[in-house]
Formats: C-alpha cells, structure tokens, sequence
C-alpha cells in the first residue's frame, strides 16, 4: 500500500534532482497538520519555465511509478493520481510564478509554512509564504461581500432565464453556480474569508433552521420544479443579505432594491416562452392581439399569474394539450371565469382524416394535419379577441398555428421563419427549413388552408384583425 508519506519523500527527492524544478509546497489538511485517513494529498511544483511545465509533470508521474495505476489530467498544468493499492488521491499542480499558489494557499489555512515548503532552491516560497501568513486578516468583508452579491444575483438571473427557456442543464448549472454565492455570503457573515472553495463544514455551521432550509435547495432536473426551488432561494439569500446589509452599511444595493430586482427576474421568467407575436414582427404586426406561450395553468394562485393576464389584456386562451396534458395542470374555475378557456386537442400523433397527404415524419409538418383544429383556430381569431395560444412547450404545436396564422395574413416568410426559430430550446434552423419547406411544397399557405377547409372569410378577417 502506497502510504501518504511515501508518496511527499518521492515527490521530495524528484523535485530536487529534477532540473526544471525549483520548489515543491505541500498544501491542504497534510500542511496544516489535521489529514485524515487518505486525504488528499496536495503538492504545488514550481517550474519557472512555463514551457516545460506539462513535461514536468509527466515526469513526476513517471518517477512515482509502479504505485500508480490511474492518472487524470484536467488541465495542461493539473495531474490527479490514484495509487494502485488504496486509490489515494494525489492533486499535483505546477506554476511559473509563486504568486500562482496565493488562493490555494490562503484557503489552506495553514498556520505554519514551514510545514508547507518541501523543497525551495532559490528561497522563493519561504519568502512569499511568510508574507501571507504574516498578513492581518482582512476584516473589512464588505468588498467581498459585494463582489459575491452582484455574482449571486447574476447567476439567479441566468438560472431563470433558462428555466424559462426549459433549457435543464443551463438552468441546473447556474442554479447551482447560485447556491455557491449563497454559501459564499453565509460564509462572510460569519467572518469566515475562506470563501474561495464551499467550506466542507458550511451546514455544520449554520443554525438548524437555516440547515434545513439550505439541505431543501437542490436544483431539480425537471424544469416544472424549477420555479418554487428558485423562489426558496431568492428567500434564504434575502434573509441572509439583510445581516450582511445590518453588518456591513457600505454595501450599496438596499435590502428593498435587491428583492425588487430578483422578483422581476421571476415574473419575467414566470412562463416559459410567453411572447406577443408582434414583438418579433415589430411594425408588421398589431401589438396585444395574439401571444403564444407555455402552459400557463402551472401559475394558478400565484400573484403574478393575475398581473400578468391583466397586463396583457388576454381575454380568450386556447389551449392546444391533450387531455392527458391537461389532467396534469388543469385550469380550476378561478380562470375560467376571468378568461375564456377554449380547448383545441392538437395531438402530435394525429392519424385520422388526413387531407394533406400521406405521414412525412416531420414533427411539424405532419401537425399540420390537424383540420379541425386549424380551422377552429381561425375561426376564434377572426372573432378579433386578443387571445394567447400555448400548447406545453409553447414551441411546436403552437409555433405551427401560428406560423400559418402569420403567413396567413401576408406577413414575409423570413419574419415568419424568425419567429418559429424564436422559441429556442431544440427547435433548429433544420426543423424550420422542413416545416416551412412543407408549406411550400404544398402548394404554399393559401392552398394549404384551403385543403384543410379554412373558409376564406375567416382568413380575410384575421388578416385585419393582425395587420390593419
């Protein structure tokens, strides 16, 4: 078994015979006296000649072997070794500059730096590690504090806007990237400068109430989740601003300001994908007349849901989800009878009363084959009612309507295609391209309501409605 100590001698005796190396500093819980039971082992190489640093490494490797069986290399100047019997990890890092290992060795904690340099030929490390140790520690936090809050509140930002997006994995990275500053700022307001790396006793050291909290916020992988998880956070992160903004005065941002800010980023990501279709066609489209978004009925009771039909001015939605969509987030009686709630099944699978030829294979060309609900969707916009349109995504089954609502009414096909394309997530220029192809193969959008049996009234009049 490859013991701790075996690997720091080798490591020892390669820095100093190796030509290119000039010093060796051991970091971590093994220089400041506490490891436990395979600890990491950290060590820092210091190669004043950049240009050798990965061939470095490589031979530091090499002269611990056979007692290495797996090597990781993360970066140019980063090796990760697992030894071969105890799979101990041995971080080994190499620098051009000494100045290099400064926040490494800040967040080491390390009382004593004798017990960090290993090896230092020109007496460069000693001389920088007693400069840091004999620092008085900063006890103005406020900077840093403010650094972390402007961090915080962009990454929560980001979280949103890819929540909206239903983009998973960008909103579960930021969203986690938010937890960090969350950590952060907890850490500075118990004096704790350490903040570099999420200490590994954060929640050991939070008040129980403020544990529990903390433990809830994990970043689901479902996007329905996102939103509340998003809202607990804004909570704890208000909760801990307004000590900060108690315990450090200079910090610019007011409690009642940093709220503000973070619950208008949730309203407008309140429903993914929400849009007035004349926002992508500005002056081609009347504006308040036709919005598309996804489904909506997610938001019942929550305060914004009624702001937001309010400030819209909707009067008619229709809802393109299955019945088995709908089942799962329904609209109660409280919407229905504020807004009109039109149901129009528009199922992707759709196999019956096919007018426009055989199945294509193409998501968006084969909804066209929706008759009946095309028509019924034209018929309700002739009506002249400012309604919006959602499906789930608010993407595919609603981009299609409203595609052919748009080229419906004369407006260009590239103003169209750009609209179609708007809604992001995994719509492609590729989709597009068949869809609109489609139209046009067709025949193009006048024979193509025709043969789904749109009557021409009904087109006449939406065209008025949108674009007089």
């Amino acid at each position: 078994m490859m013991r701790e100590s075996i690997v720091i001698d080798k490591m020892i005796s390669f820095a100093r015979t190796h030509p290119d190396v000039s010093g060796l500093a051991l970091l971590g819980s093994h220089a400041r006296g506490d490891a436990g039971p395979l600890a990491d082992i950290d060590l820092v190489l210091l190669v004043p000649e950049k240009e050798v640093i990965t061939d470095v490494l490589d031979a530091g490797i090499s002269f611990m072997s056979p007692g290495i069986k797996h090597v990781i290399k993360p970066e140019s100047n980063k090796r990760v070794a697992l030894t071969a019997n105890n799979c101990l990890k041995i971080d080994m890092t190499a620098v051009g500059d000494a100045s290099d290992i400064e926040v490494a060795y800040r967040s080491s904690r390390i009382s004593n730096p004798e017990n960090a340099v290993l090896v230092d030929n020109e007496g460069i490390l000693m001389q920088v590690f007693e400069a840091w140790s004999n620092d008085e520690k900063d006890s103005d936090l406020s900077i840093h504090v403010s650094n972390e809050v402007e961090k915080f509140i962009e990454s929560f930002e980001a979280a949103s806007r890819y929540a909206r997006q239903n983009d998973v994995f960008r909103f579960y990275f930021n969203f986690n990237l938010s937890l960090t500053r969350y950590g952060r700022l907890v850490q500075l307001e118990q004096d704790d400068d350490a903040f570099l790396y999420t200490p590994r006793r954060l929640l050991e050291n939070m008040g129980t109430n403020q544990r529990r909290a903390t433990e809830r916020l994990c970043a689901p992988l479902e996007i329905s989740k996102a939103r509340p998880v998003l809202i607990a956070l804004k909570a704890e992160f208000l909760s801990e601003y307004f000590k900060l903004k108690s315990k450090y005065s200079v910090l610019t941002r007011s409690t009642e300001e940093v709220s503000s800010m973070l619950q208008d980023i949730l309203n407008r990501d309140m429903v993914w994908n929400l849009r007035d279709v004349a926002w992508v066609m500005p002056d081609t489209f009347n504006e308040g007349r036709l919005f598309r978004a996804s489904t909506l009925s997610r938001f019942e009771g929550q305060r914004e849901y009624d702001v937001l039909l309010e400030r819209l001015g909707i009067n008619r939605i229709i809802d393109l989800r299955c019945a088995y969509e709908r089942a799962r987030y329904p609209y109660s009686d409280y919407t229905t009878s504020h807004v009109e709630v039109v149901h129009l099944a528009m199922d992707p699978k759709n196999d019956t009363g096919k007018v426009l030829g055989p199945t294509t294979g193409i998501l968006h060309a084969d909804l066209l084959d929706n008759s009946k609900v095309v028509r019924e969707f034209f018929s309700l916009l002739a009506d002249g009612i400012p309604t919006l349109v959602h499906c789930h995504n608010g993407k595919d089954r609603t981009g299609v309507l409203i595609a052919l609502a748009s080229l419906a009414a004369g407006v260009p096909v590239e103003l169209a295609y750009k609209d179609f394309l708007a809604s992001g997530m995994d719509i492609t220029n590729k989709d597009t391209d068949a869809f609109f192809g489609r139209i046009e193969e067709l025949g193009g959008i006048d024979k193509v309501l025709t043969r789904l049996g749109v009557p021409e009234p009904d087109v006449v009049a939406v065209h008025r409605w949108l674009l007089e």
